[in-house]
């Protein structure tokens, strides 16, 4: 992706929240609404972003690609980010996570 300087994670916590992201909702009003309601400890947030053009539009499905544009736009925005700093939610890769399951935490 371009233009992001950090990747700042989506929340997606319940099966209510995966609905509503399947109905095309927008990724920021439903990151809005979850961030303040995240439990303390470990939670795993996925998204698959991707930059919005003709490349996208080629291999994903109508109803997806704009799903993962969504997710783009949302991960690199400063408001969202300034959310889970106000949240106190600290983003962490891949490898800190295994760690911190493989330590039981």
């Amino acid at each position: 992706m371009t233009g992001c300087a950090a990747a700042i994670p989506l929340p997606i916590s319940t099966s209510d929240t995966r609905r509503r992201f399947s109905a095309n909702t927008a990724h920021r009003a439903v990151a809005r609404d979850e961030i303040p309601k995240l439990p303390p400890g470990v939670t795993v947030i996925y998204a698959h972003p991707v930059d919005d053009g003709e490349e996208l539009r080629g291999y994903d499905h109508p109803h997806i690609a704009p799903l993962r544009a969504s997710d783009a736009a949302c991960l690199c925005n400063a408001d969202i980010a300034a959310l889970l700093d106000q949240h106190d939610v600290r983003r962490i890769g891949f490898r800190e996570l295994r760690d911190l399951q493989r330590a039981g935490g």
